[in-house]
């Protein structure tokens, strides 16, 4: 799950716009607010661009994309961010 805030937070901090950052994205703004908010999935490829992006280190990718509800990562995600 995308901890949405945070990214935003990074996408501003950046200082993009949301419209701006699903341009450089590639993506309609749409498309990408379904990906910020769950109803679909960033692909590796897209998650690399986003860190590219955005200069996120690969140590923080799984806090950017694969915290759960409660803001842990999954047990089996987080074996493998180590």
């Amino acid at each position: 799950m995308v901890n949405t805030n945070k990214l935003k937070g990074k996408i501003v901090e950046a200082g993009y716009t949301l419209k701006e950052f699903a341009d450089a994205m590639e993506m309609s703004p749409p498309t990408f607010s379904g990906k910020l908010h769950g109803s679909s999935f960033f692909n590796t490829q897209q998650i690399g661009r986003i860190t590219d992006l955005l200069g996120i280190p690969k140590r923080e990718i799984p806090d950017y994309f694969f915290e759960n509800e409660e803001g842990k990562m999954p047990t089996m995600v987080n074996r493998y961010a180590e």
